[in-house]
């Protein structure tokens, strides 16, 4: 942020619209640091030609004021930028921005002055780009403020916004869909994005679409024409400015224009460019076979592809490894003119491998319409027969390559048999360490026990997606996802994930991230306060019955009564029920709580329209307290 920034204290308070500061603010600005009005008030108030809407929302869990920061790229600035404006407004309202068209791209950063100390790197903080050209953004630009997010998202150079520089097609006329990034990133610094159109005619198979430079690692946008089949999106950063090193932070992702949805997440990570060049770049015949350089004893592998389709089959073999980046660890292709027998040489020494086959159509690599076929092997199992793998047109859209190691397995498309109309869903599973995750669906019940009946579960080698076909006629469903590092079955040390949607409205696609001591707390879709630290100290259980039409819809939130906090309470934490029954452990002689629970009609959190119970004054001492029913119908 700016040295400006440091006046924080000085804000205004507003009530739901966006002012201007108050003068004063300017006239200490300018006493403490030089500076000029001209770089305070409304952005553009001056500006008196044509201009273009833009509306930025401003998300928080806080009350208080936020401060929110417009700046442009001006080269003959310290750093690079100027910033032109800064508004005070209150949190989770929609500021409105009358941006003049000549202006090409902009940046916007917003903070919340917590303890009203001035910035500092503990204080909620977020930041967005905003590129104009070719198209403005048509939707709200949302900026979501996050505890600590200054000292994650900024580097040395981060006084400068993120700004497209030379936004991807931006030379293009006529009809684009809108892609949306999300840069993730455990270095600070600047992170380029490099955008290549997939072009078969082309050398190399690809042509340079144009680049985004992002001052640090977040979200990022741009436009793709329609006519565009396929393009590749390249993300990192070069912490030691020495240009492209396997160390480097990195990643890439080959899309279909003409199957984008949700934003793509991006995990930047060391090592990641020589993975994603083995997974991305079309490959030939000369690639090497799978282990072909290993030495010692093999087992012989007997397998056998099935197609309907004719041509040439490209068989990927990856060694299941929990120590390797995604759990996986490539070991080589074979090419197989036609459908039918193929082996393998496994070294004596591998425990376990995935075998991905498909025709390549397009001569572009992997892509969701390829027929495809996945299988995944424990050695342990194998008794010397030929194992079939049937391709599949769009399998790999709907597989989500799980670990089918035979019946048994636990592996089951869910909705496999419906008929009429589906939807389309993806989940991109993101977890702290490397090996296997769970993945299992749910269709939300009211009629099934627990208000929940499974229909699916996918079990994975590792992170990655899970690609599914939803009926239109469900109405909600749910995707849990977890790992089982100790082996002992679902705990709440298990790193945990869970997402609640509503059919109708669903993204096509979300990003579910593992983390560890949230199973039964975590209700999914984010966005949840930050709860209290119970301690490591004596316990006492609290909980109760549920009694609704649907258990599973219920979210329970704890509060603890505070005359300190807005609203005479703060919270503590949330509680998923299970079943019929809700149940949370809080310290010895804790005090005064509330229980404000919700029936979550639309999975979209608590609102008007949700049926609530409130349970006040409940004293928390030494013996348990398991009396609190909650009754909604």
């Amino acid at each position: 942020m700016l040295p400006l920034l440091h006046l924080a204290a000085c804000l205004e308070r507003v009530t739901g619209q966006p002012e201007p500061l108050d003068p004063r603010f300017y006239a200490a600005a300018e006493a403490a640091h030089g500076g000029g009005p001209d770089a305070l008030g409304e952005p553009w108030a001056d500006h008196a030609g044509e201009t273009i809407t833009v509306i930025v929302s401003v998300l928080s869990d806080l009350p208080n004021d936020v401060q929110f920061d417009v700046a442009v790229p001006d080269k003959s600035a310290p750093g690079g930028v100027k910033r032109i404006g800064t508004l005070v407004t209150s949190p989770n309202t929609e500021v409105t921005l009358k941006v003049p068209v000549e202006v090409e791209s902009f940046g916007v950063e917003a903070f919340q002055d917590e303890l009203g100390d001035g910035p500092s790197d503990d204080d909620p903080y977020g930041a967005a780009p905003v590129a104009m050209k070719p198209a403005p953004p048509t939707e709200p630009v949302t900026i979501t403020l996050v505890r600590g997010g200054r000292s994650s998202a900024l580097s040395t150079s981060a006084h400068a916004p993120s700004v497209a520089i030379k936004a991807p097609w931006a030379d293009h006329q006529g009809p684009a869909v809108p892609f949306r990034g999300l840069a993730r990133s455990s270095v600070d610094g600047e992170v380029q994005v490099d955008v290549n159109e997939i072009d078969a005619a082309a050398e190399g198979g690809v042509k340079r679409a144009g680049q985004v430079r992002l001052a640090a690692p977040g979200p990022f946008e741009f436009n793709v024409p329609i006519e565009v089949n396929a393009f590749l999106v390249e993300v990192f950063q070069d912490p030691g400015n020495d240009g492209p090193s396997d160390e480097d932070p990195y990643a890439a992702q080959k899309l279909e224009t003409a199957k984008l949805g949700g934003a793509v997440l991006f995990e930047l990570a060391s090592g990641g460019r020589a993975k994603a060049a083995a997974l991305l770049a079309p490959q030939g015949a000369g690639e090497a076979a799978p282990w072909a350089d290993a030495e010692g004893a093999r087992v012989t592998f007997l397998g056998e592809v099935a197609s309907s389709e004719a041509g040439e089959i490209l068989v990927d073999v990856a060694e299941l490894d929990a120590t390797a980046a995604g759990g996986v660890k490539r070991v080589g292709r074979l090419v197989l003119a036609a459908p039918g027998n193929f082996e393998l040489e496994v070294p004596a020494t591998v425990k376990a491998f995935r075998a991905e086959a498909f025709i390549d159509r397009a001569g572009d690599g992997p892509s969701d319409d390829d027929p495809f076929g996945a299988l995944a092997v424990k050695m342990v199992d194998y008794k010397g027969e030929r194992t079939r793998l049937q391709l599949v047109a769009g399998g790999r859209a709907t597989q989500g390559a799980p670990d089918q190691v035979g019946p048994g397995s636990g592996s089951k498309v869910p909705w496999e048999g419906a008929t009429g109309d589906k939807k389309p869903f993806k989940a991109e599973i993101v977890a702290p360490t490397a090996g296997k995750i769970q993945v299992d669906i749910s269709e939300i019940d009211a009629a099934a026990k627990g208000g929940q009946t499974r229909v699916g579960q996918y079990m994975l080698s590792g992170p990655g997606p899970v690609r599914f076909d939803v009926p239109t006629s469900v109405t909600q469903f749910k995707v849990e996802a977890f790992q089982d590092p100790a082996g002992d079955g679902p705990s709440e040390t298990d790193p945990y994930a869970e997402q609640v949607l509503a059919v109708a409205t669903m993204p096509a696609s979300v990003t579910m991230e593992l983390a560890v001591g949230v199973r039964g707390k975590a209700t999914g879709g984010g966005g949840a306060p930050q709860g209290a630290d119970l301690g490591s100290g004596p316990k006492v259980k609290v909980g109760g019955r549920i009694v609704a039409s649907n258990p599973a819809l219920v979210k329970v939130d704890v509060f603890k009564t505070d005359a300190t906090a807005k609203g005479g309470r703060s919270f503590v934490t949330k509680v998923e029920p299970r079943g019929s029954n809700w149940s949370i452990d809080l310290p010895v002689d804790y005090g005064k709580i509330e229980i404000d629970a919700y029936l979550d009609a639309k999975g979209d959190g608590p609102t008007g329209d949700d049926k609530h119970v409130l349970k006040a004054g409940v004293l928390i001492g030494s013996t348990p307290v398991m009396n609190l029913d909650l009754t909604f119908d």
